[in-house]
């Protein structure tokens, strides 16, 4: 399964060492070894949450497993950089490789390989936990929400009669499993604006949106 997205935010990395910082006055973000993001400083500011860090998770929706967030290594490319990860878990292996954008943006191609080849449905999150006070979801470019601890925010259109769908609980990202974003582009504003987008050209459902009970900005595929 083959993934994009597009990040409003640049970082690229090194495959030994410690944690790398990379940036200017501007923008400024740390990977660390284990190819999480811990640190996202913009003009001064840092926007992470205390003491956790950013990147790629993995439920399995049918056993209700997860989130389980994704460690691994990171490989220097011509391009940009390659992560790759492999979640034991869940029997998936899973290779992200980025390059650098324009405008402060970097893209990243995301596979995933079912170790396990068994029909079964998966959520692959990205989350920036961003914390829940002091922003703005977007809906559209006209229409703002504060968020609020505890409330969920998205802009989605639910599949409707697919076949083989089990219920869904609470958990995050799951009970809105087969839904998808009316739009490919996603903003919060507030202490500093920060996007996601997913290139229109490539197929497939994900979900912009902001948990406010993790107060985690995010993007999630369903396959």
């Amino acid at each position: 399964m083959m993934l994009l997205l597009l990040l409003c935010l640049l970082f690229c990395t090194t495959s030994h060492g410690a944690p790398v910082k990379l940036g200017d006055k501007a923008l400024s973000v740390e990977l660390s070894d284990d190819s999480r993001l811990s640190s996202l400083n913009v003009d001064g500011r840092e926007l992470l949450s205390a003491g956790q860090t950013a990147g790629l998770s993995v439920y399995d929706v049918g056993e209700r497993r997860g989130p389980f967030p994704l460690k691994g290594r990171v490989e220097r490319t011509q391009a940009g950089a390659t992560l790759n990860y492999n979640c034991a878990e869940l029997g998936l292996g899973v290779t992200c490789d980025v390059r650098s954008g324009q405008r402060h943006t970097i893209a990243m191609n995301i596979a995933v390989d079912d170790q396990r080849k068994v029909d079964r449905g998966i959520t692959l999150e990205f989350a920036l936990p961003l914390g829940n006070k002091g922003w703005t979801w977007w809906d559209d470019p006209d229409a703002g929400r504060p968020v609020e601890p505890g409330k969920q925010y998205a802009s989605l259109a639910r599949l409707r009669e697919l076949p083989g769908l089990p219920e869904f609980d609470n958990a995050a990202n799951v009970s809105d499993f087969g839904s998808y974003s009316w739009y490919p582009v996603a903003a919060v504003t507030g202490k500093k604006g920060i996007g996601l987008a997913k290139p229109p050209r490539a197929a497939g459902l994900f979900r912009f949106g902001f948990d406010g009970s993790r107060g985690v900005f995010y993007c999630a595929f369903d396959f």
